[in-house]
């Protein structure tokens, strides 16, 4: 019988709860900064980072034994944390591929945390599981999935990639890798190889195909390379094609693609972590013809979705694929397996803890509407053809590959400079820009050529921030000319300086 002197007076305990009202007043504040930084963004710096040690200085402390007051951490995080970071939603960032984001999700993901929200089973959370269901039925549909497909959300398109050639050297290999080959762009993304590193694959069972003079997969080329290796009792299985690659926006050639994995046997997976999403596009859909016979393709909401980090997704032409890869189960998950019919995802990936990442793609579609993403998707192409058309009107410069789902190349080559000196000058004129943190243009290489880059893939972006980016950018361009002719100006009499003192000694010496 319980003995009330004997209470464990857990009073004395910690519960790490704030007070309700002080739990109001903490929500309300992250509330409004979030949006207060939301309308302000544009007038932002696009990015504002320091060094190292510098960030040592500033937060670097013993873990705190005693507690602090929450509008003092709340305050040190704002000034001293989110004040030294790159905005990757604001308007005028153009690397890489950004992730634009929106309010709504935003909301989803605070929801979807202050709900404590674990989807690994169906007993654990029902509605949200359904959600991420629907979800994928909605991925499927919109890419042209048939309906026994399946599909899993995941944290970006490293992690899609990386569970889609798993579930390929499952079903396809039945694990057994040995001789196996797989085939890929040389403008692939690099997570690609590292899943291929990660399962096993040596780095001689992987073919680095090069691309034509529009940055796709050489398919003839490819076509001899499978030839060769099965002539070597090679085993091609896999190809993996890009819908929309980083560099470029450049997509394979999907449908001649999908016609050889079909007359060799083998794999196809569509990397389309980007340019998936344009399957809502009006204007670029036809362009990704094939992806719908793909066995697995990778989408990345938190792109071109416009989704707050993070959220991934693989589909797979057979929902069942992804149990056969990856279910196990243990003697204490029992009581969440009870029910066959019951969606389980800790079976279908690689997390068995994983946090809600459906719902913000759901309740953004549900509030702007498909139509409204297209729109969105649309806006961004079209903002990449107007830059394209700025730089072939201006002296100097050359667009280096065409806009492409929202992504243009180029850069400034006066034609009296060798390749060497062209090259030098747009890194500086990249780095330039970089210091300048009105926008960012980071660079890529093309045909072993540097170039800078612009995706334009935000919906924010208005036309006179791109008129504005690319203004400055040619300023910036003369200021950084003018600066390397001068440094070569000087240099070269230097040089000439130093000839003539060593020849006037030579002379000396010989007299």
């Amino acid at each position: 019988m319980f003995d009330s002197k004997n209470s464990l007076q857990l009073s004395d305990y910690a519960q790490l709860q704030l007070s309700q009202e002080e739990m109001r007043r903490f929500g309300y504040k992250v509330i409004d900064t979030i949006i207060e930084h939301s309308v302000v963004l544009k007038d932002k710096p696009v990015v504002n980072m320091v060094g190292r040690q510098q960030m040592e200085a500033l937060l670097r402390e013993p873990a705190p034994q005693k507690g602090a007051k929450w509008e003092d951490v709340f305050e040190q995080a704002i000034w001293d944390i989110f004040s030294h970071i790159m905005h990757m939603n604001h308007p005028r960032l153009f690397g890489w591929v950004p992730g634009p984001s929106n309010f709504v999700s935003v909301m989803a993901d605070l929801l979807a945390t202050g709900f404590n929200i674990t989807t690994g089973a169906w007993m654990l959370s029902s509605g949200p599981t359904q959600i991420e269901i629907i979800v994928i039925d909605w991925l499927k549909e919109i890419i042209g999935f048939p309906k026994k497909a399946g599909g899993i959300m995941v944290g970006g398109g490293s992690i899609a990639n990386l569970s889609g050639l798993t579930v390929a050297r499952k079903i396809k290999l039945k694990d057994k890798i040995e001789n196996a080959v797989l085939y890929f762009s040389d403008q692939a993304h690099w997570s690609n190889e590292r899943a291929a590193y990660i399962l096993g694959f040596a780095t001689d069972q992987i073919r680095k195909i090069p691309v034509g003079a529009d940055y796709c997969m050489d398919v003839e080329y490819l076509r001899q390379q499978i030839e060769t290796d099965k002539a070597a009792g090679l085993r091609p299985f896999c190809i993996i094609a890009n819908a929309g690659t980083t560099n470029t926006g450049a997509i394979d050639s999907l449908m001649e693609i999908y016609a050889i994995c079909e007359q060799e046997d083998m794999w196809l997976h569509v990397d389309g972590a980007y340019g998936a999403a344009a399957a809502l596009s009006k204007e670029a859909k036809e362009m990704l013809n094939g992806i719908q016979y793909a066995h697995s393709l990778t989408v990345d909401p938190h792109k071109w979705f416009f989704q707050p980090y993070e959220v991934g997704c693989l589909l797979v032409k057979e929902d069942r694929w992804l149990a056969e890869t990856f279910d196990m189960t243990a003697d204490y998950m029992r009581n969440l397996e009870e029910s066959m019919n019951d969606v389980n995802f800790y079976g279908k990936g690689l997390q068995l803890t994983r946090c809600d990442r459906a719902l913000k793609l759901w309740m953004s579609i549900k509030i702007f509407g498909l139509e409204n993403f297209s729109s969105a998707i649309d806006r961004g192409i079209k903002l990449a053809k107007y830059v394209q058309d700025l730089w072939e009107e201006r002296e100097g410069w050359q667009v280096m590959s065409d806009a492409r789902l929202g992504i243009v190349t180029f850069r400034y080559a006066p034609a009296s400079l060798d390749e060497k000196m062209i090259e030098e000058l747009n890194d500086a004129i990249a780095l330039a820009v970089a210091d300048d943190k009105f926008a960012l243009t980071p660079t890529t290489r093309l045909n072993g050529k540097l170039v800078m880059r612009m995706c334009t893939i935000n919906p924010r972006t208005s036309e006179d921030d791109i008129l504005e980016t690319v203004t400055r950018i040619q300023m910036i361009a003369k200021e950084v000319y003018n600066t390397l002719m001068v440094k070569q100006v000087v240099a070269e009499d230097t040089t000439a300086a130093m000839v003539n003192i060593e020849y006037k000694y030579m002379q000396k010496q010989n007299s």
